[in-house]
């Protein structure tokens, strides 16, 4: 074996080449120094380089046997997964037969490796005595974590393969049951009806019946006297295509936002991957439909989800609750003493926000109002770690929850703000005027998907409504409620309201030479 190791030099101009250099490996256990003289190149120094090397062999037991390591080389590779309705006839029998021997103990109840891996996903029998579930459902985890899932699952079939007279090369099957509801005259693969259909028995080996009653004791009862329940073809599909299944996915793939497309938990969104996943859960039949639980969701209950809609008048900005009531009107009223300077503090952002270009731009946007052509008031940004000592902190999150008309999902209200504290609807896709989201905002949105927002206008309104001052009537003004994407800068009624309630005297325009309103083009 051999090593070649090539040296460049590393400085403020252009990085040169010095040469190269081939150095023999002897495996052997041991460390060995070796230095050689690099490969002259014109115009270069001649130099060496010095590599030490360092190796430790393991004990080998004795040359396996020419056949055996034919199937090692065979069962190492990649192997291919396949709809498991395209599948040939031998194929599928291979993969029920190595589910099968997964499922059988290996020494007492609950011990088989199917039993293991059922477990992480949460078993029916799992209670306070018996945590093996561990399964990300409703988190921002869920698509990974089912990757490394599968992949665990494959790697015991592959065992269970193996343990009946195989190669061990065989992949876990897929169902691609939503782009494709029907396929080969079936909706469920028909080997699962064979072998795991309608009537047919759970092994009683599977389950430990020496638990006590009740609870997790019923669900296994239940297991034993019904066997499994696999939905009904023609059910299946037509529930498929009522509830818009396949278009849900192609949803799931325009959410810019990862924790949205990830999964449903923290957000009012019916368009994550896991929304279909779970309908499909739901539907398939006994056990796959609600095992840790006796309620069984009907298929009439199941509703068509209508998608999210913008509401009237557009998007805008939610009142807060510390400084205004929408049914009345309420006087500008300072929040901070005037002529002081008000720290403030940005948290992390969503990730594909540019974290420098975005301070930048909240930097500006402070620096609009400071000074005695707005409110007299200096600001400081203090690192994010030191968030609980700023006066003012910035961040995002998803209220669709708690919903009060402030956040309410993709083009509904964008942001909302009281005397400590500045948050965004983490629901909305923002973006920053530096970055050239331009077209992408504008011109190639699929049709239906939600509307992007730009940070500035935003930050700029909701910055207002921290010094203390109410919507405004005037449509220009940064204070309007509804939002414009090209309101980058200060109205001149915005910048006198914010001088009358910090009682700022009027500026001697022959005499003041404003600061600079921020950089940001409309």
């Amino acid at each position: 074996m051999t090593l070649t190791v090539s040296v460049w030099d590393s400085d403020r101009g252009q990085d040169d080449p010095l040469g190269s250099a081939t150095f023999e490996l002897q495996l052997e256990n041991g460390v060995r120094t070796m230095t050689l003289p690099l490969e002259h190149v014109p115009g270069g120094r001649e130099s060496t380089v010095t590599f030490t090397s360092r190796v430790e062999l393991p004990l080998r037991p004795s040359p396996e046997p020419e056949a055996e390591a034919v199937t090692e080389a065979v069962t190492a590779g990649p192997v291919t997964r396949k709809e498991i309705r395209m599948m040939s006839p031998e194929e599928q029998q291979r993969y029920a037969a190595a589910v099968k021997k997964m499922m059988e103990n290996t020494s007492g109840p609950e011990s088989s490796e199917f039993f293991r891996l059922a477990g992480y996903h949460g078993w029916p029998g799992n209670g306070a005595e018996r945590n093996y579930s561990y399964c990300e459902h409703r988190q921002e985890t869920f698509p990974g974590w089912h990757r490394a899932y599968l992949i665990a699952f494959e790697q015991s079939l592959r065992d269970a393969d193996r343990a009946l007279g195989n190669d061990g090369h065989i992949g876990l099957p897929y169902w691609d049951v939503l782009a494709r509801p029907e396929l080969n005259g079936q909706v469920v693969p028909s080997i699962v009806k064979e072998h795991f259909g309608n009537g047919t028995a759970v092994p009683r080996a599977l389950l430990d019946e020496s638990l006590p009653p009740g609870g997790a004791a019923h669900q296994r009862k239940r297991l034993w006297d019904e066997g499994y329940a696999i939905a009904d073809d023609a059910d299946l599909k037509r529930t498929i295509e009522s509830q818009r299944l396949p278009e849900k996915i192609g949803d799931a793939l325009w959410i810019r936002q990862h924790y949205r497309a990830a999964s449903t938990y923290g957000t009012s969104s019916r368009d994550s991957v896991e929304t279909p996943h779970d309908l499909i859960h739901v539907l398939s039949g006994f056990p796959m439909k609600r095992t840790w639980r006796t309620t069984q969701i009907p298929n009439a209950n199941l509703k068509a989800i209508p998608p999210p809609v913008l509401k009237g008048g557009g998007p805008s900005f939610a009142p807060s609750n510390d400084f205004e009531d929408e049914d009345h009107e309420v006087d500008d009223t300072p929040t901070f003493p005037p002529g002081s300077t008000v720290t403030y503090a940005v948290e992390e952002a969503p990730g594909y926000l540019n974290r420098g270009m975005l301070l930048n731009e909240v930097a500006q946007c402070f620096a609009a109002w400071a000074g005695p052509t707005a409110s007299g008031l200096e600001f400081e940004r203090l690192p994010a770690e030191r968030a609980d000592d700023a006066q003012l902190v910035i961040g995002w999150a998803d209220h669709s929850k708690v919903n009060q008309k402030k956040f309410d999902g993709p083009g509904g209200h964008l942001a909302e703000a009281n005397a400590s504290s500045i948050v965004f609807d983490s629901a909305e896709r923002w973006l920053l005027h530096g970055v050239g989201w331009e077209k992408l905002a504008r011109s190639e949105e699929p049709k239906g998907a939600p509307p992007s927002f730009y940070l500035a206008p935003v930050l700029l309104h909701e910055i207002g409504h921290t010094l203390g001052l109410t919507h405004s009537h005037t449509p220009t003004e940064v204070m309007a409620p509804h939002y414009a994407a090209d309101k980058v800068s200060l109205a001149p009624g915005d910048k006198s309201r914010a001088r009358l309630a910090y009682s700022v005297p009027e500026p001697d325009e022959s005499n003041l030479t404003p600061p600079p309103e921020p950089a940001l083009p409309a």
